[in-house]
């Protein structure tokens, strides 16, 4: 069956989580690694688990720029002695610290590193990953192919929050909510109340809470290892869905305690969507407040969590020698204890038979543990009450501090690597398109080093590529963000095409694209999706043969001035920034009918407008509402070691392409409207 695992942060949520059968629990560390006055809740955590046989997962969901790394590495280091079973990431620099630092360590990557094909796992495998989480907006049988190809361990999320967005695919909380969901801090702006222009507006990307209790077979079918429980902090919470989501793997989902999780804490309702393309019914207005029974659901949860009940087995084997008894104690872990008693003649006078000796043994006096198995060899040896207590109690206080006692671990060193200065000379232009109808003749002689084009806009125009190459002009085809198994047959293809009409590189958004694209005759560099915030992950994806890699636009510049460059860096300095890619289409679920060919625009309380635009397979593309813009700003960009600036042309027509290329030029300087510096200048 399925490991249940719940999302807690403190020993009280523990605790809830464990009564509602939880099999793991994960430990959210970002907290831990920034703010040291709450390290101390750690080791007492870690012992009430390991007694219990709770695995604990050490989550580090965030992305760490380089100051921090020394503390992560710190961190990962006490957990690791602590005895976690295994360490969450989404930060490739943090996986390649935990390598070194904690070999014995399980590695699995998190909710923001989603694989969404068989690619994507086997590229975690090949950096050291043992487990992958899988992305929403799979298909069950998508699903179930992963776990049967990937050669990992596979996790899914059962109960928690979704989000209209892939995993790790987001920049709108960043850039306009006043927190960063790269950070573990997501204001969800995305559930503010967007409009169409002429409409009144609706919560057109909010959505219900994710419960697949209901599909308990299919998550069984479907070959994958754990299941993860996300939402609410309060111990309520985790009692609840772990009891639901454990409930339904045993095969008795029960309808009620989906709609007591739902009165407590999702009023805006349940939904089961998460495998599935079309889910028009998991977006929802935001409901007011909790149900009227709420508050009676949460303290029936509270009563039945807080009694404890005996969880831990023991096999019990009572013998007597010459001079001493011995009492055998064993759990299923492997851990034995004995305990030693003389044997004296005066125990005679209250001794007890056979039926007695083992009812003392089986006492529980509030423990975890509960006796399995008792076996008496004690032929004519008298044993007393006390006596039988006494070896009882000692036995259980062993196996007690044995259990407690985390298991020895390899504690190693981290190497940065050596640090690597970046590009001396000013960074060299890049071009990027959204269509193939932005080009124009004279901004292609501008000198750019590259021109970026989609791969399903250049796979249609070969004459048009061909005809660029033969003037000397580089062409690099963009995959698109999101790729799933099913879609790769027909990428390959159009990229066979592409090569032979003389396109040599790709542009890769994801650590799976990279790994199935390194095996091609293709020069390979990684987007922004890959979201490379400091000096590790940086040389992680090199590994998986990028040669030019692009830096999150999340870093401020002097991060990036100070990063080391084991590869050549790229940037982005100019254009939209893509805020979100959507699972589902916003533009068909509005109108009825898919009418997203041309660009839609969303605005929001404050006015801003957000271009829409068509993705691939109807996904859709959410832009920020102003362009970032750096012309004035060359002098800046050049002392940055980058080797690469890009350009990316989105909404924009021919002649603001133009326009916008002269400017980075140095033949003009004109800024469009509506610009901004992003995220470059910040602390």
């Amino acid at each position: 069956m399925a490991e249940v695992m719940c999302r807690v942060t403190s020993l009280a949520a523990a605790k809830a989580a464990f009564a509602g059968k939880a099999a793991a629990v994960c430990l959210p560390g970002a907290d831990y690694v920034l703010q040291k006055d709450k390290a101390s809740e750690l080791p007492e955590l870690f012992k009430y688990c390991r007694l219990r046989g709770l695995r604990v997962c050490v989550e580090l969901g965030s992305f760490f720029f380089d100051a921090e790394l020394s503390l992560a590495r710190a961190f990962i280091k006490q957990v690791n002695l602590l005895g976690a079973d295994a360490l969450m990431v989404c930060d490739l620099g943090i996986a390649r610290i935990a390598r070194q630092c904690a070999p014995d360590l399980e590695l699995y990557g998190g909710p923001m590193l989603a694989q969404r094909s068989v690619a994507g796992a086997r590229a975690l495998k090949k950096l050291g990953f043992s487990r992958v989480f899988l992305s929403s907006g799979l298909s069950w049988e998508d699903v179930r192919f992963i776990a049967e190809n990937g050669g990992i361990e596979t996790q899914i999320l059962g109960v928690g929050a979704l989000c209209p967005a892939f995993s790790g695919s987001c920049c709108f909380s960043a850039l306009y909510g006043g927190g960063r969901e790269s950070r573990g801090k997501c204001p969800q702006p995305c559930r503010e109340k967007l409009a169409f222009f002429g409409d009144a507006g609706t919560y057109l990307l909010n959505m219900k809470h994710l419960s697949l209790a209901s599909h308990g077979d299919k998550i069984l079918q479907s070959g994958v290892t754990s299941v993860l429980i996300d939402g609410d902090k309060r111990p309520e919470y985790a009692f609840l869905a772990s009891r639901l989501i454990s409930g339904a793997l045993a095969g008795s989902y029960q309808r009620s305690e989906e709609e007591k999780l739902a009165a407590a804490f999702a009023p805006e309702g349940l939904t089961g969507y998460c495998f599935a393309r079309d889910a028009d019914y998991a977006f929802c207005d935001p409901a007011p407040a909790a149900r009227r029974n709420a508050k009676s659901v949460i303290k029936e949860a509270q009563r039945l969590f807080a009694a404890e009940k005996p969880s831990v087995p023991l096999d019990f084997k009572l013998t007597a020698g010459e001079s001493r008894f011995t009492l055998r104690c064993r759990d299923g872990d492997g851990n034995e204890y004995l305990s030693y008693a003389p044997l004296q003649e005066f125990q005679r006078q209250h001794a007890l038979n056979q039926k007695e000796i083992e009812a003392a043994l089986r006492r529980q006096d509030d423990t975890v543990f509960f006796a399995r198995n008792v076996e008496i060899d004690i032929p004519g040896a008298p044993i007393n009450a006390n006596l039988a207590s006494l070896l009882r109690k000692k036995c259980l206080d062993g196996i007690t501090a044995m259990r407690r006692q985390p298991a020895r671990r390899e504690d190693g060193e981290w190497n940065p690597g050596a640090r690597r200065l970046g590009e001396e000379n000013p960074p060299k232009l890049i071009l990027s398109f959204r269509k193939l109808s932005q080009i124009s003749a004279k901004i292609v002689t501008l000198g750019a080093e590259y021109l970026y084009v989609p791969l399903y806009d250049a796979s249609e125009s070969l004459r048009l590529i061909e005809r660029l190459g033969q003037y000397g002009i580089k062409i690099a085809v963009s995959l698109p963000e999101v790729l799933f198994d099913g879609e790769w047959r027909d990428v390959l293809t159009r990229l066979r095409k592409l090569h032979g009409a003389g396109v040599k590189d790709v542009v890769c958004q994801s650590a799976g694209q990279l790994n199935l694209m390194s095996a091609l005759p293709f020069n390979l560099r990684a987007g922004e999706n890959l979201r490379v915030f400091n000096s590790q992950a940086l040389r992680e994806v090199k590994s998986l043969g990028a040669q030019v890699v692009t830096l999150s636009p999340e870093l401020s510049f002097d991060k990036i001035k100070a990063l080391s460059k084991a590869a050549a860096c790229e940037l982005v300095v100019y254009g939209r920034v893509p805020l979100m890619v959507t699972q589902t289409c916003a533009i068909k679920r509005k109108n009825g009918a898919c009418i997203c060919g041309s660009p839609q625009t969303l605005v929001d309380k404050n006015g801003r407008a957000f271009p829409l635009t068509k993705g691939h397979e109807c996904r859709n593309v959410l832009y920020s509402s102003e362009k970032l813009y750096f012309a004035d700003k060359m002098d800046e960009l050049s002392a940055l070691g980058l080797s690469y600036i890009r350009l990316n042309f989105t909404t924009e027509n021919e002649r603001e392409c133009l326009d916008a290329a002269l400017s980075y030029t140095g033949a003009r300087r004109q800024a469009p409207e509506r610009t901004m510096r992003g995220l470059y200048y910040t602390k």
